[in-house]
């Protein structure tokens, strides 16, 4: 009887945990020029990454995000990372002006961690990539169309661009003064959670049939 009960304690927590990769933008490939921290284009400069799409309501635990170090700062003068999230107002998922960024959900600084390597970029060119890694994070998000918005602050002065990736989908820079321009090029980053989903029809028929099961079996010892 424990080990039936101990099998359906399983069967739940497989089905709620479905932690992972929700979104991966592919691997870096080439730089973008878009400024993700002071230097290129100002202290108070903010990139609105790929707007993404939750299929279903998401757990968001943490993102990892890739940037070009032009400058070749390193990783030793990295402080924090400041982040937002955006719910999409419209249906699309693309961004018509800078009101267009809808609603604000969440938003925080973190100590991220930041590690360096190198990749070969697409055109046969080596370039000194940071991978910025917010982890820790409990963000619950309804299903729908979001902006994730990064800013990385350094103690020195620090040129960071957008590492892209060959994804074709559509990222945003803007700033708080209200300008933007747009670029049709992926970015590369990755949104790490679990999808906040019940159990499907099939799991819990299973389940019904185990407890049908076990009742079963009771009543027959009992009868003996």
């Amino acid at each position: 009887m424990n080990k039936i009960i101990s099998m359906f304690v399983l069967l739940f927590a497989s089905i709620n945990a479905n932690a992972g990769i929700l979104l991966d933008s592919g691997a870096p490939s080439f730089d973008s020029d878009m400024c993700v921290a002071q230097g290129c284009e100002g202290a108070k400069k903010w990139s609105v990454i790929s707007g993404f799409t939750a299929s279903s309501d998401w757990n968001i635990t943490g993102f990892e995000f890739f940037a070009f170090d032009y400058n070749s700062i390193g990783t030793s003068s990295y402080l924090s990372t400041s982040w937002k999230i955006f719910a999409d107002p419209s249906t699309s998922g693309t961004l018509s002006s800078i009101s267009g960024l809808g609603t604000l959900v969440s938003e925080g600084t973190t100590n991220g961690s930041a590690t360096q390597s190198q990749f070969t970029t697409i055109y046969g060119d080596i370039i000194d990539v940071t991978s910025f890694l917010i982890s820790g994070l409990d963000l619950e998000l309804d299903s729908g169309n979001y902006f994730l918005v990064q800013h990385h602050d350094f103690s020195e002065s620090a040129n960071f661009t957008v590492a892209a990736s060959e994804e074709n989908s559509t990222f945003y820079n803007t700033d708080f003064a209200g300008t933007f321009n747009s670029n049709n090029t992926g970015v590369a980053q990755k949104i790490f959670g679990k999808v906040s989903s019940i159990p499907e029809p099939a799991s819990i028929a299973l389940f019904g049939m185990g407890l049908l099961g076990l009742g079963w079996s009771r009543k027959k010892k009992q009868s003996k």
